[in-house]
């Protein structure tokens, strides 16, 4: 199965998160993360390679939401925090 041939998905797993993703009309966007509901939205009116780039360029918000919560509620250590202060 070539790579053109693959949908988009309607839901993706990324750490810590079931992610729904749904394709609607868009005015000013390509795109959107909405992390109160766990839902990107992808324009339908782009073309699939759009659409599929704007699907991970979401979920690399999403990622960045999660690692963010992790970091302030203490799941996570920075990797300053993890290592100690940087030898200067």
């Amino acid at each position: 199965m070539e790579i053109h041939s693959f949908p988009i998905p309607r839901v993706v797993y990324l750490p810590g998160a079931k992610v729904k993703v749904r394709k609607r009309k868009l005015r000013n966007n390509y795109g959107t993360w909405d992390d109160s509901t766990n839902t990107i939205t992808i324009d339908s009116q782009q073309s699939i390679e759009v659409q599929r780039y704007t699907l991970l360029h979401e979920m690399m918000h999403a990622l960045a939401d999660y690692q963010h919560a992790c970091l302030t509620s203490g799941i996570l250590q920075s990797p300053k925090e993890e290592h100690g202060r940087e030898e200067q």
